[in-house]
């Protein structure tokens, strides 16, 4: 049997679970991903599977919140986030290096 696109795997589960069920299910997945993290980050690497596979959950489900939460909106959003992150990684380096620049005169 060939599996359906992504897409229409994520708007049937949306149309069969309902939007507030796939809220829940997201708000859980998000949680079990910072459980899973926390362990990893308490020095236990075989966490990383699982750590790994919550990612996968959480991707999942961010698919879904895309297209109930206006894709558009949300594209928008995350470019303004991906703009102010550029423009901190650019502040930091012109700070580096005015530090180098200082230590050595």
């Amino acid at each position: 049997m060939k599996m359906m696109a992504k897409g229409k795997i994520y708007k049937r589960a949306i149309n069969e679970f309902g939007e507030t069920t796939q809220l829940g299910v997201a708000q859980e997945e998000c949680a079990e991903l910072i459980a899973a993290l926390s362990k990893y980050f308490r020095g236990d690497v075989d966490a990383i599977p699982k750590v790994q596979e919550e990612i996968a959950d959480v991707e999942i489900m961010l698919e879904q919140l895309r297209m109930i939460f206006d894709r558009k909106g949300i594209d928008k959003a995350k470019k303004t986030k991906i703009q102010r992150l550029h423009f901190r990684i650019l502040s930091r380096e012109v700070e580096s290096h005015e530090r180098r620049a200082q230590a050595e005169v």
